[in-house]
């Protein structure tokens, strides 16, 4: 499902991942649900489609412990390439 199809929708995606485990894919920051698994928006996502998997990596780690929003982000590509 493409995420304008989650975000049109208003549904809230469960994805088990080998790589980072259980986590959400929700609508809009007002759909999170409190719980021990990170959720991302449709903003989010768009966000981080499409940069590096270790910066990904990171980024994830840091929302299971500390949860939160990626507001912004900013990728020096020379600093952060795979």
């Amino acid at each position: 499902m493409p995420l304008s199809e989650v975000a049109r929708r208003r549904v809230s995606l469960r994805i088990e991942s080998d790589t980072f485990g259980t986590f959400w894919l929700v609508p809009t920051e007002a759909d999170r649900e409190p719980g021990p698994d990170p959720s991302y928006s449709v903003a989010e996502a768009h966000m981080i489609l499409g940069i590096p998997e270790a910066l990904v990596r990171q980024i994830h780690a840091f929302k299971r412990v500390f949860g939160g929003t990626v507001v912004d982000l900013a990728v020096d590509s020379e600093e952060h390439s795979t």
